[in-house]
């Protein structure tokens, strides 16, 4: 049997977050959130105007003036409300599954044992002969619903285990009479009212509806029948519960899942079953696959373009197809659903449903000179003077260099379907192009083969920190508030993920405190310069004062935060600048972390520098004298 594996997507995370601290901004209100000048997300009534992800919020207000603008900038918020829901979902299913989380606002979950338990309760019940003859129509003797379980059955038990609960309604037992119960565990289970109707899901294949009878034809589909219900109650909880609207897609492995879950935003469910993977794949870009980068995509669609030499394959059609703009037809692959499809329904991101876009305008013609003969690997260069791709195929004939970065990368690659890259290139040539290890991997996903575990996040991270970058600071003052507003949302970040609100004490303790700055012109590979230290013992008895006050703010830990400037972090700080007097820091880079948790308060007593911090400090001060 497969896996079941769910992945949950918050829909317009940064927005539903604004929303809950905000109401005005709540049912059609547009508005974005941004991040220096970019738009970081907007809300689902802005992308309705024709707003953008990413564009500039100069862009944005000059097509939308008066459109309304919240400030994104500062994570601490997010990041409580990701670990609020991350809790909460873990909750329903009482800890028995493993979840594991990306970034901020997505999860995925293997729900495998929990759907197999309640599988097993269905066919003890004699419940699951019931559904099997349900047949075409639901009859009038099927029951009203039926109680479906979040748990795995190995849960230990606890005193209040005991639900009570009939597992069927209107009727009880299947004679009528109360249906015993074992000892189910604190997660109580859930009425199904709709289970003997059909599951509020997209499925894929898209002949079939989403009714019961059509799962029924073998225990597979009918596992991931109840995988669909088990995922809509987690998002009719979270909305109901928390406020926050979810998007699923449930599938055998964590990459169909991910992918199935981005066809139905906002708050579409989608059920790709088994059987029925690669024929999903087949008609999905290979670029929407996780791990398919813009760069592999692009080896991929060079490999393919070289290997066409007798003029008649994929991309010779596609090159002359689009040598003339004006004649050429619109671009759609026959095997990709059309907009109007089920999947593609209530989807202002879906994949399958935005397939039909207007061919590439291309400023000249596109020449392949290849040698038929010539089967050496391709070497991709890059052109010193416009630092574009040129590709190159060496032969004894000498190097013949063709200009195909235009097609290659922003229209020949994006059209290439999974089917396209399966049934032009091999196993070995995907070897070949990305190694043994890396090649085998991304072919294997090709075929929706994924066999990556869901790793249960860890309740406690391996070290908190907060980053901002800058245009850039001249002097120590602009330096000095920057640094204390870093450590102000690290400090509320600290509350949040390492104090137990409840009883106000430590989960485990931050021993060391880390300051990383960057200075000199504007470089995304600037080295980046650190130093560390112990944080001092009277740290977390301040730590826990603030916050026990009432719905403590990153502004709560502003007097914390300067007295820590004062020390250790000005003493770090005097380490990374290097800057002589009257010379401007030109800084770029701040980040401010905390690592080396401890179960165990530190000691009183704090630690002598290492001999490489040592070392740093008498260097400094030989410099200065």
């Amino acid at each position: 049997m497969s896996k079941v594996v769910i992945s949950l997507d918050l829909d317009a995370f940064y927005c539903a977050v604004e929303q809950h601290y905000d109401p005005t901004l709540a049912g059609d209100v547009p508005f974005i959130v941004y991040q220096k000048n970019c738009v970081a997300t907007l809300s689902y009534a802005a992308r309705n105007l024709g707003l953008k992800k990413l564009s500039t919020v100069s862009e944005a207000v000059k097509k939308v003036p008066g459109i309304r603008l919240v400030n994104g900038e500062s994570l601490a918020k997010y990041r409580a409300e990701g670990k609020k829901i991350l809790d909460f979902v873990s909750g329903l299913f009482g800890g028995c599954v493993p979840m594991e989380r990306l970034g901020l606002e997505e999860l995925r979950i293997d729900i495998t044992k929990v759907v197999d338990y309640n599988m097993e309760n269905l066919r003890n019940t004699g419940l699951l002969d019931i559904i099997r003859n349900s047949g075409a129509e639901v009859g009038d003797e099927s029951p009203e619903g039926i109680y479906l379980f979040m748990t795995d059955g190995d849960t230990p038990t606890n005193d209040s285990g005991i639900s009570g609960r009939r597992v069927i309604g209107g009727g009880g037992g299947l004679d009528g009479s109360e249906a015993d119960i074992d000892k189910t565990p604190s997660s109580d289970p859930f009425f199904c009212e709709n289970f003997f109707f059909n599951v509020p899901a997209k499925v894929f294949p898209l002949d079939r509806n989403n009714a019961l009878p059509t799962f029924t034809d073998s225990e597979e589909h009918l596992r991931c029948y109840i995988g669909g219900q088990l995922a809509s109650y987690i998002m009719e909880r979270l909305s109901m519960d928390m406020g926050y609207n979810c998007s699923i897609g449930l599938g055998p492995n964590k990459t169909i899942a991910k992918m199935a879950c981005s066809l139905n935003k906002p708050k579409g469910l989608t059920i790709v079953l088994p059987e029925h993977v690669q024929d999903y794949l087949d008609s999905t870009f290979v670029s929407a696959i996780p791990g398919f980068g813009h760069k592999t995509v692009r080896r991929i669609a060079e490999d393919i373009a070289f290997s066409d030499r007798p003029g008649n394959g994929l991309f010779s059609t596609f090159k002359r197809e689009n040598e003339n703009p004006t004649s050429a037809a619109p671009i759609r692959d026959s095997r990709t659903p059309t907009p109007d499809s089920p999947l593609a329904t209530n989807s202002n991101e879906a994949k399958l449903s935005s397939v039909e876009v207007s061919p590439p305008t291309l400023q000249k013609p596109v020449s392949i000179e290849a040698s038929p003969s010539s089967n050496k690997p391709v070497s991709v260069e890059t052109s010193p003077s416009s630092k574009k791709p040129i590709s190159t195929i060496k032969s004894s004939g000498g190097v013949e260099k063709l200009e195909l970065h235009a097609l290659m990368d922003r229209e020949f690659g994006r059209h290439l379907t999974v089917y396209d890259v399966r049934t032009n290139l091999h196993r070995t040539d995907f070897v070949r192009l990305f190694g043994q290890k890396q090649g085998s991997v991304l072919w294997d996903l090709m075929h929706g083969i994924d066999n990556s575990p869901v790793k249960q996040a860890s309740d406690i991270p391996t070290q908190i920190s907060i980053e901002d970058t800058y245009k850039r600071i001249d002097t120590f003052e602009l330096v000095k508030e920057a640094i204390v507003s870093l450590t102000n949302s690290l400090l509320y970040q600290i509350h949040c993920d390492l104090i137990d609100s409840g009883d106000l004490t430590w989960r485990v303790f931050p021993t060391t405190f880390r300051l990383t700055m960057s200075r000199g012109d504007f470089n995304p590979y600037a080295v980046r310069k650190s130093k560390s230290t112990r944080l001092p013992p009277s740290f977390f008895d301040e730590m826990l004062s603030i916050s026990s006050t009432p719905d403590p703010t990153p502004l709560s830990y502003e007097v914390l935060s300067r007295k820590l400037f004062q020390d250790p972090i000005l003493a770090l700080y005097n380490q990374l600048s290097t800057a002589r007097a009257g010379e401007k820091l030109n800084v770029r880079l701040l980040n401010v972390a905390v690592t080396n948790f401890d179960p165990t308060r530190p000691t009183a007593t704090r630690s002598k520098p290492s001999s490489r911090q040592s070392r740093g400090v008498m260097d400094r001060f030989l410099n200065l004298k």
